[in-house]
């Protein structure tokens, strides 16, 4: 519209230093849970770390955030079994399909969500 090219480089500069920060601090944050916990914790927190140092693409999807997917995807057919063999009934079905519903949310790359208001 203005004749001006649609250069993301400088906005992705500035979401990299910032989630850095950010990440920095879960970090940090991580380092006082129980060791086995912490462990698992940074390791995800240091992954998203070499992904938010990147210029290019600082929120692209992680190996946890893959491998999370997966993880929730075969926990929903599951669920999906469960309910067709009638071993659960559908309020145990929609409550666990929520807790799934937010568990793929989460799974998902920041730069994959989009807040709609309405």
């Amino acid at each position: 519209w203005l004749g001006v090219d649609d250069d993301h480089g400088e906005t992705n500069a500035h979401i990299s230093r910032a989630r850095t920060q950010v990440l920095e601090a879960g970090i940090a944050a991580a380092e006082r849970e129980p060791p086995a916990v912490a462990e698992i914790l940074k390791k995800q927190l240091q992954e998203s770390m070499q992904v938010a140092r990147s210029r290019h693409d600082p929120q692209a999807p992680t190996r946890f955030d893959s491998a999370h997917a997966r993880a929730v995807a075969a926990q929903r057919a599951k669920l999906h079994d469960l309910r067709g063999a009638g071993v659960i009934d559908d309020d145990v079905f929609h409550i666990l399909e929520e807790e799934l519903d937010w568990l793929e949310l989460a799974a998902l790359p920041s730069n994959e969500i989009e807040v709609v208001e309405g």
